[in-house]
């Protein structure tokens, strides 16, 4: 080996030390998702410069080394399940490839596995272990600073207000670190007993203490919020359940990028009634599932190979080690909880890039059977090197190229959202324009563009319209044109994210929305607010929210027993939702059947805090219903109690004559 090889392994080795030392605590405040975006983007990064760097030896060595450790069947297997159902499953292609749980994090982890793990012996392993206790001690250590609430006072930032913050992203992702790290530093400990090295006994025994304090806060923090912050497993299993009733999803999944979808079509109705019921999960309850969901069997198989092969490892481990010295063999049986931890996370930690990324890393560390290959290029065929060099190097240029082009269009996008936060309406325009320049086939950022269009045609709408002291008044030409234009817009940009990705119910709910509030405004918008309600309740059947807007909808046009099949399949679907109640007794009253409407109202009555408005309310209208001398018209208009039970409203906002549409496709 000569020298030019020697100091290109030496980098290889401190980008991947350094990265993975990082990637448990990266996080930057530039893009809208703070933490696992920002590692992806930086696993990603360590990755190229790796592949970059093997390129480069291979050139000047002519020398092709290729290390197959343990850690690479499973992570390679994620990489092929991935890439096969990002070619058959996924519509939206660009979506699917830079999903944080996708075929880019696992391609990844599989490059730096074959390319780059070559350069790791014992050396290398020491200062991987140590990266790691750095990493998660700092995280212990914020976690008593945010629980002290130092974090708030020297630094005050709307993120770092919570007493829970970390920078993983997630409290149930740093009980992992904490569950894997700790049993490591305790074998660091024991391994310094046995060897009497004071200063290593000092720093590991309060490493070790930092670390059981940090989880146990986190622990008692986390335990109240558990029944309302995250879907529970059994539910989460049964999604994963529904989703495989078609055959090309159970072998290969719903895809990375659509796990909503499959949330929102298998999502039990008794889920309804739990704290969650109105959460959107864009995660399964726990890695295994979120991979047999979006990964299908396949995927699932991938995760199957990783927790066998780390069982493989605790089982070499004892092994090897059931003869030692009392002190190392004790710090074997640690190294081998570590593992245990690292397998039960597969199963029963939240999906996260971070978990897989310390269970990686554990990989890295104990692994002690690797397989490298070494294929010397004869000389008469160097050119070979140079062009597989070549062809490295313009394929790290391009991922590159493309990686930064992502990274700026959702900076672009965040600063939309700061803009939007600001009350900056033409800032955010503008920067939600430069971030769809970027990244034309994000769907999300088409919706928020969308969004945009809507909100700013509804105010210059209302400011012409209150110019001219007529709430229901016309305008002028030249607004009429703008309002239009804008609303075009909206309606264009909806569509082109229906294009992208048609399945999605965000998409069908943002048109629906977008329709609904057009009434008052656009001729024909009832009709297509309607129809995007049914097309979005048929993916998100037991969505109650989607039901009660699609039978105001359906009060406002006087379609009232579709409003009544709308407003009593919400109340089935969740038994204690008063507002579905309260809408089918405002249905009733309209129909003018008296007795139902006072039983829904009884209904609605024993649902809310007696003493509170809301009961004051229900009881002066079952009150006034039940006097049959006042005319419907008047129940109608009785409302002489303030509430927070809602009825369909008119449009806020009317406009005479009305902008016409687009014309629609079918």
């Amino acid at each position: 080996m000569n020298h030019t090889e020697k100091i290109i392994d030496r980098i290889t080795l401190w980008v991947i030390v350094t990265a993975f030392s990082l990637l448990p605590l990266f996080f930057l405040p530039f893009t809208q998702d703070f933490y696992d975006f920002n590692k992806w983007v930086l696993l990603l990064s360590g990755a190229l410069v790796v592949f970059l760097l093997w390129g480069i030896r291979l050139a000047v060595s002519r020398t092709i080394i290729l290390t197959f450790p343990r850690a690479v069947s499973g992570f390679a297997l994620l990489t092929i399940s991935a890439l096969l159902t990002l070619m058959v499953v996924s519509t939206n292609k660009i979506d699917a490839a830079t999903s944080i749980l996708g075929i880019a994090t696992f391609g990844a982890l599989t490059i730096i596995s074959i390319v780059g793990s070559f350069v790791i012996d014992e050396h290398a392993k020491l200062y991987l272990r140590w990266g790691l206790f750095v990493s998660v001690i700092i995280i212990g250590l914020l976690t008593l600073y945010q629980f002290v609430g130092l974090g708030q006072t020297i630094a005050p930032t709307s993120f770092l207000s919570s007493t829970r913050w970390t920078p993983t992203g997630s409290s149930l992702t740093a009980i992992v670190a904490f569950l894997i790290t700790l049993p490591l530093l305790i074998a660091e400990l024991l391994d310094s007993i046995e060897d009497k090295n004071e200063t290593k006994i000092t720093i590991f025994s309060l490493s070790t203490l930092l670390i059981i304090g940090s989880l146990s806060i986190t622990v008692y923090q986390i335990i109240p919020s558990l029944s309302s912050s995250f879907l529970p497993l059994n539910y989460g299993w049964s999604i994963a359940l529904e989703s495989m009733k078609n055959t090309r999803n159970a072998f290969l999944g719903v895809g990375p990028e659509n796990f909503l979808n499959a949330f929102s079509a298998g999502r039990p109705f008794q889920l309804n009634v739990s704290p969650v019921w109105n959460i959107r999960f864009l995660a399964n309850s726990t890695l295994a599932l979120h991979i047999l969901t979006t990964l299908g069997i396949a995927g699932f198989f991938a995760i199957l190979v990783l927790a066998k092969n780390l069982l493989k490892l605790a089982k070499t481990m004892l092994l090897q080690n059931r003869n030692s010295p009392a002190y190392h063999r004790y710090a074997t049986y640690a190294k081998i909880l570590s593992l245990l931890f690292a397998f039960l996370s597969l199963f029963i930690a939240s999906p996260s890039i971070t978990v897989l990324i310390i269970v990686f890393v554990l990989f890295l560390i104990v692994q002690e059977d690797t397989h490298t290959y070494t294929f010397d290029v004869p000389k008469e065929l160097s050119w070979v090197s140079y062009a597989i060099g070549i062809i490295v190097f313009l394929s790290v240029a391009g991922l590159g190229y493309l990686l930064g082009r992502l990274y700026m269009g959702e900076m672009t996008y965040f600063a939309s959202i700061k803009s939007y936060q600001e009350n900056n309406g033409m800032a955010t325009y503008n920067n939600q324009i430069n971030a769809l320049k970027l990244l034309p086939a994000n769907t999300r950022m088409h919706i928020s563009f969308s969004q945009t269009n809507f909100a700013l045609a509804l105010a210059i709408a209302r400011q012409a319209v209150g110019q001219k002291g007529k709430p229901g008044g016309t305008i002028n030409d030249q607004d009429r044109t703008t309002i239009s234009t804008l609303i075009s817009q909206a309606i264009r940009e909806s569509r082109i994210a229906l294009a992208l990705a048609p399945q999605n119910i965000l998409v069908w709910e943002n048109i629906a929305s977008l329709y609904e509030n057009l009434i008052g405004i656009s001729e024909g918008s009832e009709k297509f607010a309607i129809a995007a309600y049914q097309q979005a309740i048929a993916l998100d059947p037991t969505n109650i929210n989607l039901r009660m807007h699609l039978g105001g909808i359906y009060t406002g046009n006087n379609a009232l027993d579709e409003a009544q099949q709308q407003f009593t399949i919400a109340a089935n679907l969740k038994p204690d939702f008063t507002n579905a109640y309260y809408n089918l007794a405002n249905v009733y009253k309209i129909k003018g059947d008296t007795t139902s409407a006072i039983a829904s109202l009884e209904k609605t009555k024993s649902l809310v805090p007696p003493e509170s408005d809301d009961a004051r309310k229900v009881e002066e209208e079952i009150q006034h219903l039940s006097k049959l001398t006042i005319p419907t018209a008047a129940l109608r208009e009785q409302e002489s109690t303030p509430s927070s039970l809602t009825k369909p409203k008119e449009p806020d906002l009317l406009i005479s004559p009305k902008i016409a549409l687009p014309t629609e496709p079918n």
